[in-house]
């Protein structure tokens, strides 16, 4: 079996009959996070007013985002994955959109499983692809239209445990795999001091949010794709 790495969500590769989006900062980390506290189903969208719509239509529903970081006007919660508490989603569907992670995702639900990945989760997510028996794609959704250090961190993590499986990588992997050796034992300065996307959000007073990210495989799930819903593993 093969692993191929998609180094940013809109460029174009090889694909593989099962997917892995990776959105560190912070779709798929809080996506992880609202499944691990009992959420039963996520959808993504791509606009804020298709969530709006969608919450009109159904009172029930949870909507759930970021533009520019920051939670949308009318927004039950936003993308910030310490606001997913069991209080707020056990037993609840949820809406999702964001600027990247909810777009790649969007792009890549089809014919084809696809699973969330984080660093919350990622070795969880590889023993469901090695239970598989099946070659998967990680695609990093990265950050307006350009590769981000933690997305591709994250990969290499997967990478890492699905070569010790005897998986083959292709070179994007390969890349991946090496930015997980540089930064494996310094994740949390990585996601502070060496991403972009980690700056701003420290910026606008979201740094919270990087110390949370950066906890590797403490929720034991794997959500996963059932037509254009996801579900848990």
């Amino acid at each position: 079996m093969k692993v191929n790495v998609i180094l940013e969500g809109s460029l174009r590769g090889p694909c593989e009959s099962t997917v892995v989006v990776v959105d560190v900062l912070r779709a798929t980390s809080s996506a992880v996070t609202a499944f691990a506290n009992g959420l039963t189903q996520l959808e993504v969208v791509e606009s804020v007013e298709e969530a709006r719509r969608m919450k009109r239509e159904n009172s029930e529903l949870l909507i759930a985002g970021e533009r520019r970081g920051l939670k949308p006007n009318g927004f039950d919660l936003g993308n910030s994955p310490c606001e997913f508490t069991e209080n707020e989603v056990k037993g609840k569907k949820l809406v999702m959109t964001t600027s990247n992670g909810t777009r790649a995702i969007k792009r890549f639900l089809g014919n084809r499983v696809v699973y969330l990945a984080a660093l919350l989760n990622y070795r969880f997510v590889a023993r469901s692809i090695v239970e598989s028996g099946e070659g998967t794609t990680i695609v990093c959704a990265g950050t307006d239209g350009v590769p981000c250090l933690e997305d591709v961190f994250c990969a290499g993590s997967i990478v890492k445990e699905l070569m010790c499986e005897g998986y083959r990588i292709d070179d994007a992997a390969r890349i991946a795999y090496s930015t997980y050796s540089t930064y494996e034992f310094d994740i949390e300065r990585m996601l502070k001091k060496e991403s972009s996307h980690g700056a701003y959000l420290e910026r606008i007073g979201l740094g919270e949010d990087l110390v949370y990210c950066a906890r590797m495989n403490i929720h034991d799930v794997t959500p996963f794709s059932q037509g254009k819903r996801f579900v848990l593993h």
